[in-house]
């Protein structure tokens, strides 16, 4: 019971500590812009894709990328090669920033549902000029697999994201699924 007390106790520091940082660097932006979520619904009403609370890789994931980029890393940097490639394709060499991070879930998703649009409202809201583009990185094992999807915001600010039958079929057999959100200024 001490170890994972200590465990909870050191997490929450960190996370504290990061949170800290994230706010004197990232001005408009803090950690917890990059957790909450106010609304997640797919295209027919359903509500397939879930944001998962508690994450232990999440958690790993995030700080590793706060900390890559308040060393200076682009975010586009953060991808491997292949989604890097993905993401230039679909955003050209507009400056990117990341400033939405979520863990997702699939737990009810079967073939027979296709492919999934679904409507992410974050406390930040998007406009429609703005270049958007959705990364999901499924881990399983040690393995990770990046898919570069399609998003845009809709009229009121959310994120729409289109998730192809194949990216929702790996977040669905994935351990752990995190969606980033890549947006211009």
């Amino acid at each position: 019971m001490k170890k994972v007390l200590s465990l909870i106790l050191a997490t929450l520091l960190v996370l504290t500590s990061i949170a800290a940082v994230a706010e004197e660097v990232l001005p408009s932006k803090t950690t917890s812009d990059l957790a909450e979520v106010t609304e997640v619904a797919a295209e027919n009403g359903e509500v397939i894709i879930t944001v998962v609370e508690e994450s232990d890789k999440y958690v790993e994931v995030l700080a590793a990328t706060v900390e890559a980029v308040l060393n200076g890393t682009a975010p586009a940097d953060l991808f491997t090669a292949d989604a890097k490639a993905a993401i230039v394709e679909k955003a050209g060499e507009a400056e990117l920033e990341l400033n939405e991070m979520i863990a997702i879930a699939a737990p009810d998703y079967t073939a027979e549902n296709g492919a999934v649009t679904a409507k992410f409202t974050f406390e930040t809201l998007y406009t429609a000029e703005q270049t958007l583009v959705a990364v999901v990185s499924c881990y399983t094992g040690e393995a990770v697999e990046e898919i570069v999807l399609d998003a845009k915001a809709d009229e009121a600010g959310a994120v729409v994201v289109s998730f192809t039958a194949d990216a929702m079929a790996k977040i669905a057999a994935a351990d752990s699924a995190i969606l980033a959100i890549l947006n211009t200024k």
